[in-house]
């Protein structure tokens, strides 16, 4: 790969043999976050307990 760039060796050669850690860690990240905002909102009933994520949806609608 004479020539290319250390970002453009990274792209052809790293990523398509690390794409199975990444899809993994992507989908733990993601359950982790959807937990992080599901269970206060299933519990919490009022104005004073919610956590920033809740809170933050409230807001936003």
């Amino acid at each position: 790969m004479d020539g290319t760039s250390h970002f453009r060796i990274f792209l052809v050669i790293a990523l398509p043999l690390a794409r199975a850690t990444v899809i993994a860690a992507a989908v733990l990240l993601f359950t982790t976050n959807w937990n992080t905002f599901l269970w206060p909102l299933l519990i919490t009933f009022s104005e004073e307990m919610k956590t920033l994520p809740t809170g933050m949806a409230a807001f936003a609608r």
